[in-house]
Order: C-alpha cells, then sequence, then structure tokens
C-alpha cells in the first residue's frame, strides 16, 4: 500500500507543470490547447502564468498556482464562469491585472492575493481572500455575492453595492476605504455562528441608497450621505461616533441587538424599534422609539429636537431633552434617576406606562383620549412653574398608591375631562377647569383653582389644599366637604381638609340659584 501511495504521488509531481498563456488561438477560451505553451490545458496540479491576454474559464477546474497580471504594458484579465480550484500556493493578480467573478452557484476557493484589480458580478467566494492596500475589488451589480467558510479582508480600495450573503462562518473585513454607490445588502445565509461583516479598521461610505445589516455586523467609521439610510437588524455594533445627516434614518427592526457606541448626532432621524438597543449619547434631530427595549446610556447631554416616543421601552440613564416631544404609546422608564425633559409635548395614547419622570418646561398638550399609568415609587409628571398643561381630549392618570404623581408648579386648562385615580394633583401652580376634574383616592393641592362654563370638579376621599377656589365669572362658590357646606361670596379661600381623613365625597359648587354661572359640582 505504501508503494502504490508512493507511486502516485511521484506520478503527480511528474505530472506537474509550468504553463504559460499564449492566446495563439485567439478564442480566449481555457479550454483550447493551442493558447498554451506548451501545447495543454493546465489541471489542478499545474502553475499558470497569465502575463497578458484575456482568459474565460467555461469548465469546472483548477491549478496548483497561478500568476496574472505581470507584463507591464498589457492586462491580464480571467473570468471564471464555474468553479475553479486553487492550491495551496494560491492565485496571485498583479497590478496588471483583473480577476473577474462570474460563477454563479459555483465556488471559487483560494488562496487568492489581489495586487491589482478583483470584480466580483456574482458567485460564491471560498477559502483565503486578500486584497492588499495597492489593489482594488468591485463588488457592484445587482448579483448576490456568496461568501462561503470564506476569510476575506480587503486592506485597498472597494467598491460594494448589490447582495453581500455571508455563510459557513464566512469573514468580511474591511481594513481600508470602501464605498457603497447604490445600497448594499449584507445577509446571514445561514444560522452558523462566526460570521461577521466588519468594517472597525477601516471606513465605509454610504453614499446613496440603502445599507441594510442583516448579519452581524461590527461597524466603524460609518460616513452617510444625505438622503442614504441604514437598517439593522441583526446583532449590530456602531463603534465610532455616527452622524446622520438630513434627510436620512437609521432604524433599527425585529430581533435587531445593536448597540451604538459613540454619540449619534446630526440633522436626520434615529429610530429604535429592534429588540435590543443601546445608545451611548445622542444630540440628534429625530428620535424614536417605536419598539423592543431602548437603552439611552448617557447621564447628561442628550438631547433631541424632536422625541417620538410610539411603543417599546424606553430606559433612560439621564435626562434626555426634547424640544418637542410625540408621545403615543409605549414604557418609559428611569435608571439611577434617568427622566425626560420635554420642552413642548403632544400626548394622545391609549396606554402609557410611566416609570420615570416626564417635565414640561413649556407646554403639554393631550390631543387624544389617553390614559397613563404610573409606576409605583417613581412615575411622574414635573410641570414648571412657566409651562401650560391644555387637556384638550379625555386624559386618565392612574397608578397604585404611593407614586410621586403630578408635581405642578405651572398652568392646567382642562377643557375635557380629567380623572386622577390614586394619583396625588400637587403643587403652587393653578388649575382652570371648563370640561371636568374626577379625584379618587388622592392628595389635590393648587394655588388657585378657576371654573368657566360647565366646568365641574368633584370626587371622592381626596385630601384638598387649594389655596383659592372661584368662579372665572365672579360668582358666589359653595364648597361642600362631606357634611360640611360653605357658601362664599366670589371666591372660597383656603379650602381644605386638614389633617383628618378624607371626606367620603366633595365638591365645590356655584349655587345653582345663580342663573348663568359655571357650577363646581
Amino acid at each position: 500500500m505504501k508503494v502504490i501511495v508512493g507511486v502516485l504521488a511521484l506520478i503527480a509531481i511528474v505530472n506537474a507543470a509550468s504553463i504559460q498563456w499564449t492566446g495563439y488561438a485567439g478564442n480566449n477560451q481555457w479550454t483550447t490547447n493551442n493558447n498554451w505553451y506548451p501545447n495543454t490545458v493546465p489541471g489542478p496540479n499545474d502553475d499558470v502564468t497569465i502575463a497578458k491576454g484575456i482568459v474565460e474559464v467555461t469548465i469546472p477546474t483548477g491549478v496548483n498556482s497561478l500568476v496574472m497580471g505581470t507584463d507591464v504594458d498589457n492586462a491580464a484579465n480571467l473570468t471564471l464562469y464555474h468553479a475553479f480550484a486553487v492550491g495551496s500556493a494560491g492565485l496571485t493578480v498583479h497590478g496588471n491585472g483583473n480577476l473577474i467573478l462570474q460563477s454563479g452557484l459555483e465556488p471559487v476557493t483560494g488562496p487568492v492575493y489581489i495586487d491589482g484589480t478583483f470584480t466580483y458580478n456574482v458567485g460564491v467566494a471560498s477559502g483565503p481572500w486578500s486584497i492588499s492596500s495597492k489593489g482594488t475589488a468591485y463588488l457592484k451589480g445587482n448579483g448576490q455575492k456568496v461568501f462561503y467558510g470564506a476569510q476575506f479582508v480587503a486592506q485597498g480600495s472597494i467598491y460594494i453595492d448589490g447582495i453581500i450573503a455571508l455563510n459557513a462562518s464566512s469573514t468580511f473585513l474591511v481594513k481600508g476605504n470602501a464605498q457603497i454607490d447604490t445600497g448594499l445588502q449584507v445577509l446571514l445565509a445561514d444560522k452558523n455562528p462566526g460570521s461577521v461583516f466588519d468594517t472597525t479598521a477601516g471606513s465605509l461610505s454610504l453614499n446613496a441608497g440603502l445599507l441594510s445589516l442583516q448579519a452581524p455586523c461590527n461597524i466603524g467609521t460609518l460616513n452617510i450621505a444625505a438622503g442614504a439610510n441604514v437598517n439593522a437588524y441583526s446583532g449590530v455594533v456602531f463603534s465610532q461616533p455616527l452622524s446622520v445627516p438630513s434627510g436620512s434614518v437609521v432604524a433599527t427592526f425585529g430581533d435587531a441587538n445593536v448597540t451604538f457606541s459613540g454619540a449619534v448626532t446630526g440633522a436626520g432621524s434615529l429610530a429604535a424599534g429592534g429588540r435590543l438597543t443601546s445608545i451611548n449619547a445622542c444630540n440628534i434631530s429625530t428620535l424614536t422609539v417605536n419598539g423592543g427595549n431602548t437603552y439611552f446610556l448617557a447621564t447628561s447631554g442628550a438631547a433631541a429636537g424632536q422625541l417620538n416616543i410610539a411603543g417599546g421601552t424606553a430606559n433612560f440613564g439621564g435626562v434626555l431633552q426634547g424640544a418637542s416631544c410625540s408621545i403615543t404609546a409605549g414604557i418609559i422608564q428611569g435608571s439611577n434617576g434617568g427622566s425626560v425633559s420635554c420642552a413642548a409635548a403632544s400626548l394622545s395614547t391609549k396606554g402609557l406606562s410611566l416609570g420615570a419622570t416626564l417635565q414640561i418646561t413649556s407646554s403639554m398638550s393631550v390631543d387624544g383620549q389617553s390614559l397613563v399609568s404610573f409606576a409605583q415609587g417613581v412615575g411622574s409628571i414635573v410641570v414648571a412653574s412657566s409651562a401650560t398643561v391644555n387637556v384638550g381630549s379625555p386624559l386618565t392618570l392612574t397608578g397604585p398608591s404611593g407614586t410621586p404623581g403630578v408635581s405642578n408648579s405651572g398652568s392646567w386648562t382642562v377643557g375635557a375631562s380629567l380623572s386622577l385615580n390614586n394619583i396625588d394633583f400637587k403643587g403652587t401652580g393653578s388649575l382652570t377647569v371648563s370640561g371636568s376634574v374626577t379625584t379618587q383616592s388622592n392628595t389635590l393641592v393648587a394655588s388657585t383653582v378657576t371654573v368657566s362654563g360647565s366646568g365641574s370638579v368633584k370626587g371622592q376621599s381626596t385630601n384638598l389644599n387649594l389655596s383659592a377656589v372661584k368662579d372665572a365669572a365672579g360668582s358666589k362658590v359653595q364648597a361642600v366637604l362631606g357634611s360640611y357646606s360653605i357658601v362664599c361670596p366670589k371666591e372660597c379661600d383656603n379650602v381644605s381638609t386638614g389633617n383628618t381623613f378624607p371626606p367620603q365625597s366633595y365638591s365645590l359648587t356655584i349655587p345653582s340659584s345663580v342663573s348663568g354661572r359655571a357650577r363646581l359640582v
């Protein structure tokens, strides 16, 4: 047996040859004998040189080694239409060479070294591939570029568009500069661990279109042109600061686990809707949370021109300043005192869970029927002294006993209905009612309560501490606290239940004998 193996090895060595392309047949075909010197088509054991010329491989084949593009004055172009296997000595493309991969579903297996040009239109690349700092790679067009068990490293310039599919623990490393001109999808073709698209050692420029990251990715410097967009659907880390220009959106979706290690800034938009999104710092024009769990890790300096909370959970590790806030759904939480501060806010939510402080510094409007549930011990709405709140649609504030509730130093105007269930409403601010206010098992504290039109205020088991209660038209006011009743000309001052148990029910009313006047019932 040993003798047979030795004989076979000797035959292989004897059959190995150095073969050079001549192109004498003039048909550019690898399979034509007259295109080679000596006059034979290369095989898997041969060492091949293509100094210049155009060569097309239209059958499955391979070589021990191949060197091309060595002629100074003339280019060498090798197009692979079928499977092509390279031995351990490798395929080397020198400066005047161009390797073109057009193999469809069939693999081209390295090692491959590019000092010249690599053009990948469609096919399957396997094994080690290296683009040197002198080389250039073009992975463009709509064809799918598959990497199967490949280790692709690009140190030179690389131009990428279309689809890149990573399979069988393939790695795609950009260590130079990569350009995306029309859009790129990075796909994970299987569920095997280990595949990654990594640009942390280089840079990536998105000049137009959509960058869709659907495989594990580590993104370093990313330059986004105005109007270009980035979507993340998988595990993605943006390790460098990211500037999102006007007209552009960076968004996370579905099962994505995305980390923004550097600050996210710019005149564009950041939308967090993936399973887990971690944002170290941000100062961006538009910030939207619409699904999953989003963590704002910065303890200070976070800001957004427009903050939209439309679903999912937003967890704030510090104060996030929003010039304008739209709150329609979701959960707001705070860690280590984290909170949201809105200059102007719009509230229209069928269900918001508030587990942090929502601060209003200028104005808030309730623009749709809304329900806000406060988390025990942490949920609160704080209205600054110069701020106004306009309840133009029904608003219910509810939660367990012991929540901080509403701290009002500004002015609330209730034109619809405001229901306070177990939620304290306290502060030195005022409350003006043309709709209705209903309280249950809480404390109501205000400097002035003013009613107008058909406004009403009533409740049960509520502690009152009101500096003044009056009718906007200047009529008489009647305060009924349980079995105690008093009528005051123009206004009742210091309406309080004191330190006793709150009355079973209360009403602050304008006597019914006064026609055309507003009533507190």
